[in-house]
């Protein structure tokens, strides 16, 4: 009865989280008005405002994820039964995973590549999570959410702040991430737009000739994955 109270107090904490940053938001945006005259100085400064509360927010997040896995890994010790090794309760099939008294550990520090809205990033996003997190059937959707918002940053991170957290969120902002970024033509185009816009080197050097070969090089590797035609 503990744990699963456990569980519904780790949903309740990030339901929270997700209403204190919304409520946070409607006063930064009040503030901004309020200390900044002109446009270009409250964009800067609520670019600068909400990175800087997203990685504290992210922090936060982790702190209180570090504790409930502890918490609960110390519920699990006592529940197994005297005389009982920790070995013999673990599931010898994986078919067994799924059931509600699946043991659950810490998970392990997956390093994800960030998506803060741009295009040129949404591949090897998309592909990254996909593989690591969305794909792995022993993942309850509570953990996915976590992996997918902690993976967020900027235009991609506003569009999750609008789903409630249930155990279908994490299909949900999928869904609505692929629907929003996943268009061929536009990421074609802002490689292209990319190979166009390439620094040239600011003196004959090994690292700014290197610098402009890679950046040319990545873009067109990207087309390439595309399915368009880089030949020419």
């Amino acid at each position: 009865m503990r744990m699963t109270k456990l569980d519904d107090i780790y949903e309740k904490f990030l339901d929270v989280r997700l209403q204190i940053e919304v409520i946070t938001d409607d006063q930064e945006e009040d503030h901004f008005t309020e200390t900044v005259e002109t446009e270009e100085e409250q964009k800067a400064l609520r670019i600068s405002t909400i990175e800087q509360r997203e990685q504290e927010n992210a922090k936060l997040i982790l702190e209180f994820e570090n504790e409930y896995y502890q918490v609960k890994q110390s519920m699990l010790a006592f529940s197994i039964p005297a005389g009982t090794s920790k070995a013999s309760v673990v599931p010898s099939n994986r078919a067994s995973a799924g059931s509600d008294m699946q043991l659950r550990v810490k998970l392990p520090e997956l390093k994800l590549p960030s998506f803060s809205g741009k295009l040129r990033e949404w591949i090897t996003f998309r592909d990254s999570f996909i593989s690591m997190i969305h794909g792995n059937e022993h993942l309850p959707p509570i953990d996915k959410f976590t992996y997918l918002r902690s993976s967020l940053a900027g235009d991609a991170l506003r569009k999750s702040r609008q789903l409630n957290l249930q155990q279908q969120t994490i299909l949900l902002a999928w869904k609505t991430l692929h629907d929003t970024y996943d268009n061929k033509k536009l990421i074609a185009k802002s490689y292209i737009d990319a190979l166009f816009a390439v620094k040239p080197m600011g003196k004959e050097s090994y690292e700014q000739l290197n610098r402009v070969v890679g950046e040319f090089e990545t873009n067109l590797m990207m087309l390439d994955k595309l399915g368009e035609n880089t030949e020419g």
